[in-house]
């Protein structure tokens, strides 16, 4: 199991959790030699160990150790290794060894070739991995005079000082990285996270897209998540949660490892009110309780920062939803860890269970009476759990006859006499809790009405908006038998069931005005009075817009007009809509839009399978473009990376879901597929726009990326102080043949091998 911290610039440096094993999997390297031509070794530890693997290769270099390409392949070789033995506390020596080789390995070289860039620039990174920051900006520094339009070099400066904690600088060298058009997401990524400290989440978020899109094209995964992640914390800035959410769901999706993701994504969650979401986020991740127990048996140290988070939620999510028992426990877990507020919040759980409880043993008084129960009272008790620890709780014991003064215990029939049914009994509330109170009608008897007995509409009554201890109260002797010994009370019966009336005061058609109190996931709760309680499903809210969820159209006490659709028994609620206001527009709409036809119209919402559209045209009319619907050329992973809310676009209708009511639309189709006017074989001209390890990139017109890979730029490799960086440069133009066309990964790969000048 892995667990990253939240580093939103270089990743590389995470060791927390991390245990890696020493292998390399697959590392291969040519050199060339003028007399023998390309020879080729490869290192596999499918083949043979490691270890002798090492001692071969060492031994081979030895022998052509003259070759400055042979000194380069061995510090490199030892650099990767000490990239995987870094974050494994087992193999610490290992490590400090791997890293002192390559050091000296790179020295070496440098010596020989004082300006080679290749041995300066991985011997700064492998500085920077190490956390020795002066030595690698000395390097990159040095590297910037020798070439000043190389941006990785910017970049990776900005990252030196983002860990020196030097904003301005950090600032001013990635500003520097993105202005000569880096094809490394890191500049992109730094600015954006210094942006955020600025309150420009604006701005940092398009950066954020940026980023990701590079780390897409180069293949670094982790990367990738992490720019996703820092969208979402962009979004929580700007204060929209469920787009930040949406990016953390696509980081998991990148790398179902990645925790702050989950953790932020449950966080956000909790706080809209979303329990079962916040829930489901915990449980589906690396930390969820089970694998977290298992982990902690085996005396696995994780981050307090990932560990404290993980109970607290999980025990106010079930707090929320009534599940006591499960919130106890979970909050005990939280309280084990030493988290300050899990005490208070677990009292508060205490209380609310013991009330269920009480509730329940109230609800079930009649198929107890042969246990010879008269009253349920309060007593201090120690509970143990499942989970093997105990802890102090309030619970419910019975009290028997003999506990009772002789004259209130002794003759049922006195009991029976000062309480027959019907008889109006005032009492002294001492407890409240949401399933309902505990009222003293005399001294020394304590009866529990449960929320049932209190009001006609349990399901919405809030016992603390109403009642507080020590207030006095009414009540009716529901039922008074001394055979059975049974006594109970009631609230709701000195007043009459209204709710027919309420039916025939509001009937379907009628408009009402009310206050949203509640708003869940599938729709709201509306204050029509202080006693009627409406709903309306998020499918009664629009006839048009794609809604996931209210909080996009309400507001916590908002004021609104409805329709009264009809009336739900059973839940004591009238059923309301708000699109029931206005006309169905659906039949102008399928006049109106036609496929084929293109029409304007305002980005409304970000979502991950695409993005909504609200079209010119008929009023409050929204269409859906899918995310392959978007561009023909770009690798689009969320719509945030081409569209913005707000943004005035142009679409072409694709077609009408009349059953669905959906109007499905697209941008791409705006114009002819690129893909067609490209041919494998074909020689094709490009402008370089980034140049990197892996190759140089190239604009070749029409939205189409190319990509020559950098196997084909035949350098000299008995002075490797030249690279490709040194033959071409941004701007330059380049001709190639196309050898692959992949329009999935939306890529076109040539190669300029058997083309002449």
């Amino acid at each position: 199991m892995i667990f990253m911290k939240k580093s939103f610039i270089h990743t590389a440096l995470i060791a927390t959790g991390l245990t890696v094993i020493l292998a390399v999997t697959a590392f291969s390297i040519a050199i060339s030699f003028p007399r023998n031509g390309f020879l080729f070794l490869k290192l596999t530890t499918r083949s043979t160990g490691i270890k002798e693997k090492i001692n071969k290769y060492e031994a081979f270099n030895k022998k052509h150790d003259k070759f400055i390409p042979v000194k380069l392949s061995l510090a490199h070789f030892y650099k990767i290794l000490y990239e995987h033995t870094i974050g494994n506390p087992i193999q610490t020596e290992e490590a400090k060894d791997f890293f002192t080789k390559a050091v000296n390995k790179y020295n070496e070289i440098l010596a020989l070739t004082p300006t080679n860039q290749k041995a300066m620039a991985k011997l700064a990174g492998l500085y920077f991995l190490d956390k020795k920051f002066n030595e690698s900006e000395k390097l990159y520094a040095e590297l910037i005079k020798l070439s000043p339009n190389t941006a990785i070099y910017y970049s990776k400066m900005g990252s030196i000082y983002t860990f020196k904690n030097d904003t301005d600088n950090a600032e001013k060298f990635f500003n520097k990285a993105v202005t000569l058009g880096t094809t490394d997401g890191d500049a992109y990524l730094g600015l954006a996270n210094i942006l955020a400290k600025k309150g420009d989440f604006t701005k940092g978020l398009a950066l954020c897209v940026s980023a990701s899109e590079r780390f897409h094209i180069a293949g670094k995964k982790t990367m990738e998540t992490t720019s996703y992640y820092t969208k979402g914390l962009m979004y929580i800035g700007m204060k929209r949660y469920f787009d930040a959410i949406n990016q953390f769901l696509i980081a998991v999706k990148i790398d179902p490892n990645f925790i702050p993701a989950y953790l932020e994504a449950a966080k956000v969650a909790s706080n809209l009110g979303m329990y079962d979401k916040t829930i489901q986020f915990i449980m589906n991740s690396p930390l969820n309780p089970s694998s977290l127990d298992l982990y902690l048996s085996e005396d696995k140290k994780i981050p307090a920062e990932y560990t404290m988070p993980v109970y607290v939620l999980l025990g106010k999510s079930y707090m929320m939803k009534r599940d006591y028992i499960k919130a106890i426990d979970f909050m005990h877990r939280a309280k084990s860890l030493g988290i300050e507020y899990s005490q208070a919040l677990l009292s508060t759980i205490n209380d609310l269970a013991i009330l269920q409880k009480n509730s329940e043993d109230a609800a079930n008084r009649k198929k107890q009476s042969e246990t010879n129960i008269d009253f349920i009272a309060p007593k201090e008790t120690t509970v143990k759990k499942d989970f093997n620890e105990t802890f102090e709780a309030k619970s419910f014991v019975t009290v028997q006859k003999e506990d009772f003064k002789p004259d209130i215990t002794a003759d049922w029939n006195y009991i029976a006499k000062k309480y027959p049914k019907g008889t109006i009994v005032s009492g002294t509330i001492v407890k409240v809790a949401e399933t309902g109170i505990l009222v003293e009608p005399e001294k020394n008897i304590q009866l529990f009405i449960p929320i049932e007995d209190i009001t006609w509409a349990p399901k919405f009554f809030m016992t603390s908006e109403h009642y507080s201890t020590d207030e006095e109260i009414k009540t009716i002797v529901l039922e008074s038998n001394p055979t059975s010994k049974i006594l109970r009370l009631g609230v709701k019966q000195l007043t009459k069931d209204t709710w027919e009336d309420v039916k025939q005061q509001y009937k379907e058609g009628n408009k009402i005005k009310g206050k949203v109190s509640e708003i869940y996931e599938h729709g709201v709760i509306i204050d029509i009075n202080d006693n009627i309680k409406g709903f309306i499903a998020l499918s009664d809210i629009s006839w048009t817009k794609n809604i996931n969820h209210p909080a996009e159209v309400f507001s916590k006490n908002q004021t609104i007009d409805a329709v009264v659709l009809g009336a739900d028994d059973e839940k004591r609620r009238l059923m309301l809509g708000t699109k029931q206001l206005e006309q169905d527009p659906w039949t102008i709409i399928l006049k109106y839009y036609t496929p084929g036809r293109k029409v304007k119209g305002t980005v409304t919402g970000l979502l991950d399978a695409g993005a909504t559209v609200e079209l010119n045209g008929v009023p409050k009319t929204e269409g859906f473009i899918g995310i392959s619907d978007i561009s023909w050329t770009k690798n689009i992973n969320h719509p945030a990376e081409a569209l913005k809310r707000n943004q005035e676009i142009e679409v072409t209708i694709l077609n009408i879901d009349d059953k669905n009511r959906r109007i499905n639309l697209g941008i791409k189709q705006l114009t002819k597929s690129p893909w067609e006017l490209i041919q494998k074989g074909t020689t094709k001209e490009g402008i370089i726009t980034g140049i990197s390890d892996i190759g140089v990139f190239l604009d070749l017109k029409d939205g189409l990326t190319g990509w020559i890979p950098s196997s084909d730029f035949a350098l000299d490799t008995s002075n490797t102080s030249k690279g490709i960086e040194d033959l071409y440069h941004i701007g330059d133009k380049i001709k190639g043949k196309i050898i692959d066309v992949n329009s999935e990964e939306k890529r076109v790969k040539l190669t300029i091998k058997g083309l002449t000048a």
